[in-house]
């Protein structure tokens, strides 16, 4: 059963992502959390403002809360939000240096990541 665990939450995962839609001059993508990001991978354009919303299926106390690990963004400061279940949490920012950043749930375990280009 530990094996099983440890392999649903860090096992290898399907590459793809959830392409941002351009509204405007935002850049727009939807994440379903449900024991994982759907899409786990999340793709922008840098200096173009982003707003990701986050619909929060699961239940349990390990997805409370997102955390954006070490993002640079014109805003300057740390993206973190509480995301309460069964509802929708938009958080908004500008992407100000392309790479690879990492986002991650309050305990760590579901991982979800950046690409900005």
């Amino acid at each position: 059963m530990i094996v099983l665990i440890y392999y649903y939450f860090f096992g290898p995962k399907e590459e793809g992502g959830g392409e941002a839609v351009r509204e405007g001059k935002t850049q727009v993508a939807m994440v379903t959390v449900d024991a994982a990001y759907i899409p786990e991978i999340v793709k922008l354009k840098v200096d173009v403002p982003a707003e990701i919303t986050f619909d929060r299926k699961d239940k349990g106390d390990c997805t409370e809360w997102v955390i954006f690990e070490k993002l640079p963004t014109k805003e300057g400061k740390e993206i973190k939000a509480r995301l309460s279940e069964g509802e929708r949490t938009t958080l908004k920012f500008t992407p100000t240096k392309s790479g690879e950043y990492e986002f991650v749930c309050g305990m760590g375990m579901v991982h979800g990541k950046l690409i900005i280009k």
